[in-house]
């Protein structure tokens, strides 16, 4: 897997909170509450529609008005995830007098109402595609990994960049595109999702927890999507993954969201290539050389496929097909049971892609197929 540079930004605080005895000020949108709760309601409202500039207005006890109104908002973006997805940085201005309070909010967001509205469309259309065939929970989760990550190219100049508009739009994102776009994918398949920021190799970065069989797993589609980018490649090192194996690499604050702990999945961290037929995962073991290994999702179990170093891996057919690593990299198959290894061409095979008949590969920039 390449080196990516992780791009996520990070929330800005415009202004600093200010406690202010006197008149009211007034904002476009102005609401009056008379709880804590009611209040904090309406900010979430405001900032989950994108509006920049707004007023709430507070005439409950003003000793809890005086408790909370500094974190109000603070609070919202660390339970909402798409407010802390979305929103880019924001001013709160505090004003009180004996018998009411007030806070004049200005938000900015890295996206629009208009631009989320566009996305979360093309998102619908995605995921109705997936409720066709992906039946399991798991099945969804693997689904909507291996759409982002054969869709998304690591990047991008503008600041649609950071945004699910930017990904859906154009199929450029960082970090935190890919981590929105899994947001929304997942909660549009009813699948429990959480958004996260941490950091990784010293730099902010944007991954999501999901749930699957009741058990709470780490999915990084950006760090699945290899660098350069390769619309044929999907990888598995960051999927579902337990907290004690993404904290090789990875740091947040655990508190703030639900704790990791299956290892089911963990093998794949070891994967440099993979591929799944049914129940059982094919995969290079970066620990072994890159030999090619199987495993058994449901029993668990798992054994060495062939000693030969593999790369590229697809299947059809009931075969593996791969890049032999252990014999110029020319284009082998393995039946899916370890026998009938078969070399299959004589030249530099790589990129490989079935596509009907046919499995495609790259001879440096040159393309060819061939007949399975």
């Amino acid at each position: 897997m390449g080196m990516k540079k992780i791009v996520l930004s990070s929330l800005l605080v415009l202004g600093m909170t200010f406690l202010l005895e006197g008149k009211e000020a007034s904002a476009e949108s102005t609401i009056e509450v008379n709880t804590i709760s009611g209040f904090e309601d309406q900010v979430k409202e405001n900032v989950k529609n994108y509006e920049n500039n707004f007023d709430v207005h507070y005439t409950g006890d003003m000793s809890e008005f005086q408790k909370s109104a500094r974190t109000i908002l603070p609070k919202i973006i660390d339970q909402e995830d798409i407010v802390a997805g979305t929103l880019s940085s924001y001013r709160q201005t505090i004003r009180t007098s004996s018998e009411k309070g007030q806070i004049e909010y200005e938000v900015k967001y890295f996206t629009s109402k208009e631009k989320d509205h566009f996305a979360d469309q093309q998102i619908k259309k995605e995921v109705a595609k997936i409720k066709k065939t992906a039946k399991s929970d798991y099945e969804k989760v693997k689904a909507v990994n291996d759409f982002i990550v054969s869709n998304t190219s690591y990047g991008g100049n503008s600041g649609d960049r950071f945004t699910a508009y930017g990904l859906m739009k154009s199929g450029k994102a960082v970090c935190q595109g890919y981590a929105l776009v899994t947001l929304k994918m997942l909660e549009q398949l009813n699948i429990p999702v959480r958004y996260v920021v941490g950091v990784s190799l010293d730099q902010n970065h944007a991954w999501n927890k999901v749930k699957v069989d009741g058990k709470w797993y780490n999915l990084d589609t950006t760090w699945n999507d290899p660098t350069p980018n390769s619309p044929t490649e999907i990888q598995y090192n960051y999927f579902l993954v337990s907290d004690k194996q993404l904290a090789k690499d990875h740091t947040w604050t655990r508190s703030n969201y639900p704790s990791a702990t299956s290892s089911k999945y963990d093998f794949l961290a070891d994967a440099s290539s993979a591929v799944q037929v049914g129940n059982k995962f094919y995969y290079s073991s970066m620990k072994n050389k890159e030999q090619i290994y199987v495993k058994d999702l449901k029993t668990g179990k798992g054994k060495k496929l062939t000693k030969h170093r593999g790369q590229y891996l697809v299947a059809a057919k009931g075969k593996i097909y791969f890049s032999n690593f252990s014999n110029g990299a020319f284009l082998y198959s393995i039946n899916t049971n370890g026998k009938y290894l078969k070399k299959l061409n004589s030249r530099n095979s790589q990129y490989l892609q079935v596509k009907g008949s046919y499995i495609h590969y790259k001879t440096g920039s040159k393309a060819h197929k061939m007949k399975i």
